[in-house]
């Protein structure tokens, strides 16, 4: 109650309610909602970027935080981090949370080379198209793109040793790469015969042999094809040869035998290498041939000498033709330039 006079003797007297209320002091802290633990898989040494929510709810209010000593989306090394979270409230009530981002490192993509490849060309070529199988990667992240290799197969290589760079990548981006040679040797041609003897023997004397590739050839009706891949074998079918007519498809290595005028009749019949379709050649089967060649020879020739025992030089000359080819002669005996 409260009074007051005024020099006239004046009073006047008001009041008012003060009401005590009882509260205890707040010794809650704020509670603090972090993620479990977290686990990354890298292959990337430098670590893995962690995102993550947390959050703090208190009786009262929260005032301060909640924070976190390392934010979300940074980046955390390989190993265990230990993230520690705080937060306050208006009683300055402090409150703790922790959990952990574990990286775990795993190796780079890994490319299987399946064979370095050595190819031979005849002497005095320099360079060719080498094919060697795709290789393939792998990664415990998965492969995002790869992989490629530089040169690629079916690229010109020179004469010597190139080395073949390959490279893949994973889902995080890191890259791995290999490495391997094509090597390219020169060797020389070989005669029929040389190509005979190495095909072997229990093949029919009348076929056609052949120890180069790609190659045209003629072979007559109801003839052998016999062809000797002098590659060497490395895993794979160096030449897979198929018809563009659709009349024959051979894959094999080493020595083939087989039979063209069995695919079709009289013609010529393209093939490609489907391993590397540059490689095209041709197979001609011819019909049989009965006509023998045709010797052209000079007249009966008289010579004079002044010497009755003389035996003086007598140069001449003849020609061979055939309706296919000849391939051997014409020969004389004696032979012109002799006396």
């Amino acid at each position: 109650t409260c009074t007051a006079s005024d020099a006239a003797g004046l009073t006047v007297t008001d009041s008012f309610t003060v009401t005590l209320e009882y509260h205890p002091l707040d010794s809650t802290a704020p509670t603090i909602t972090v993620p479990d633990d977290i686990t990354l898989t890298t292959s990337n040494a430098a670590g893995a970027i962690a995102t993550f929510t947390f959050s703090a709810t208190d009786n009262v209010g929260v005032t301060t935080g909640p924070t976190c000593g390392v934010t979300s989306g940074s980046t955390f090394p390989v190993g265990d981090t230990i993230v520690t979270c705080t937060a306050s409230d208006d009683a300055g009530n402090p409150a703790t949370e922790t959990f952990t981002v574990t990286v775990d490192l795993v190796p780079p993509p890994s490319i299987n080379i399946q064979t370095a490849p050595t190819f031979f060309v005849d002497t005095g070529v320099f360079s060719a198209p080498v094919y060697y199988p795709q290789p393939t990667a792998a990664s415990a992240l998965g492969i995002a793109s790869g992989p490629t290799c530089t040169p690629s197969s079916n690229s010109q290589f020179s004469v010597g040793s190139t080395l073949v760079t390959c490279s893949a990548t994973d889902t995080t981006g890191t890259v791995g790469t290999s490495t391997f040679l094509v090597t390219v040797l020169q060797q020389s041609a070989l005669s029929n015969e040389d190509c005979i003897d190495l095909a072997g023997s229990g093949h029919d004397e009348d076929s056609v042999f052949v120890c180069e590739f790609p190659f045209n050839v003629t072979v007559e009706e109801n003839k052998r094809l016999v062809w000797v891949d002098r590659q060497p074998w490395q895993g794979f079918y160096r030449h897979s040869i198929t018809s563009s007519a659709g009349l024959f498809d051979h894959s094999n290595a080493g020595v083939m035998s087989f039979l063209p005028s069995a695919w079709g009749g009289v013609g010529t019949y393209s093939f490609y290498d489907k391993v590397n379709t540059s490689l095209t050649g041709s197979i001609t089967i011819a019909e049989s041939d009965n006509t023998n060649p045709t010797v052209t020879v000079p007249s009966d020739m008289t010579v004079s000498t002044d010497t009755p025992t003389g035996t003086p030089t007598i140069t001449y000359s003849v020609s061979a033709t055939d309706d296919r080819e000849v391939t051997s002669g014409p020969t004389c005996t004696p032979a012109s330039g002799t006396n």
